[in-house]
This record gives structure tokens, C-alpha cells and sequence, in this order.
């Protein structure tokens, strides 16, 4: 099961210190509080969290999105360095700014015969549609491995 982890008990705060509007959103009418996190119950019993709730996007086709999880899942690729993931509720697919990680791209790129970069500027390198390419195929690989949905590859 995935939702919204909520608590409850004595040692959960009282609410926002001096802030009564915020401190009322935080609790339902059955006392329960609302972390804002949302989580998933594990094969073995524990609670996962996989998200926060603002940033859960919709697609076009109704998919909801937790942008984090899959930055976790793409971080596994060596050769990136960061990555954003984003979406839009008109688009049926996220997208995602990535900052790869030259090194790692340079020598994966020299070594697999793909294309001989070691003189090319890191701006040469993201504007080269050969590399691009072959960063999404590795991406779309770890994707695959840590059993990414299909709508929520980039």
C-alpha cells in the first residue's frame, strides 16, 4: 500500500509555534498528524518513504509522479553527476535536466569505442547527439534493472 504516512500519539508536536493556521492543517479530526511524506509498506513489514506530497505531479493520463524516487533510481547510473526530474500535467512522460559526470562519461564513451571525446569541452560533450544518445540508452538501462514504470522514465 502507498500513501500518506500519518501519526499519532504523545510524542507527536503540538503544531507550528505561533502559527494556529498551519498548525490546523497539520492534524485531521481524528487526531491524526500529516507528515506531508508519502510512504510504502515493504515485502518485509516496514514503512518506505518515497516522497513528499507537494512534489507529486499528474501526467496527462493520470499517472502521479514522485520526482525524488526516480532521481534515487537514476542516481545508480555512474555516469551522472545530478538530475532533476520534472513534468507537466499536458505531457503523458517526465523529463529531466541531467549534469553528468564527465569523467565517468569521457572514459565510458573512449572505452566502449562510441566516440573518441577526450579533447572535447564538457559543453561539446552535451551538445553532441551521439553522446546524448548513448547517456539516455545507459539511463534507460538502469531504468530497466531497478524496475522503473514505463511512464516514469525519462
Amino acid at each position: 500500500q502507498r500513501g500518506e504516512v500519518c501519526v499519532k500519539g504523545k510524542r507527536c508536536t503540538k503544531g507550528y509555534y505561533k502559527n494556529p493556521e498551519e498548525t490546523a492543517k497539520l492534524y485531521d479530526n481524528e487526531g491524526w498528524l500529516h507528515t506531508g511524506d508519502i510512504g510504502e509498506w515493504t515485502p518485509e513489514g516496514s514503512l518506505k518513504i518515497i516522497s513528499r506530497i507537494k512534489s507529486v505531479f499528474k501526467l496527462a493520463q493520470g499517472e502521479y509522479i514522485a520526482p525524488e524516487k526516480i532521481e534515487m533510481v537514476y542516481q545508480h547510473c555512474r555516469l551522472i553527476n545530478q538530475i532533476f526530474v520534472d513534468g507537466n500535467s499536458l505531457k503523458n512522460y517526465p523529463v529531466a535536466i541531467v549534469v553528468p559526470d564527465f569523467t565517468e562519461l569521457r572514459s565510458s564513451l573512449n572505452n566502449t569505442g562510441v566516440l573518441q571525446c577526450s579533447k572535447l569541452s564538457d559543453s561539446a560533450i552535451c551538445q553532441n547527439d551521439i553522446v546524448n544518445k548513448f547517456l539516455l540508452l545507459k539511463m534507460n538501462a538502469v531504468a530497466t534493472e531497478k524496475a522503473l514504470k514505463s511512464f516514469e522514465k525519462v
